[in-house]
């Protein structure tokens, strides 16, 4: 499966019936997403020096672009979700099948359950069929 990312596969953009638009990122999106990123863990239900140390190991740099297929949730306040994803390796998938690894699903915490996630999920899976791969692999932690 070739490393395509979203914003590659073509240019697309949704709205929902809240208001949030998805679509690719791009470099000028990185301090938002990071932004979100931020948010999103302190949030999590951890200790605080955890969520400090945990900061720059979830921040995305535009390296990191070159290697995830990424993608921004918007709303009229600006960024407020962000997904990644990159090929699944195949010691993680089954014999003979393909996938794409969800590496991250973040949400602006003043956007918890309000759909921006789920949102965000569906792209995933869209951009999973586009590249032709036989599912999308999630590991993921309720925060």
């Amino acid at each position: 499966m070739a490393r395509s990312a979203i914003r590659d596969v073509g240019t697309y953009w949704n709205r929902n019936l809240f208001g949030i638009m998805v679509r690719p990122a791009s470099p000028d999106d990185l301090a938002s997403v990071n932004g979100v990123i931020r948010s999103a863990i302190m949030s999590w239900g951890i200790p605080d020096r955890v969520k400090r140390l945990s900061l720059p190991i979830y921040s995305y740099s535009l390296q990191d672009m070159k290697y995830l297929s990424m993608c921004v949730a918007e709303d009229e306040t600006g960024i407020v979700g962000v997904a990644a994803c990159e090929p699944a390796h195949d010691s993680e998938t089954p014999i003979r099948k393909t996938g794409v690894l969800l590496h991250g699903i973040y949400v602006r915490s003043d956007r918890h359950r309000q759909g921006v996630g789920t949102q965000l999920l569906c792209e995933a899976r869209r951009h999973t069929r586009r590249c032709d791969a036989d599912g999308l692999l999630v590991k993921a932690h309720s925060d």
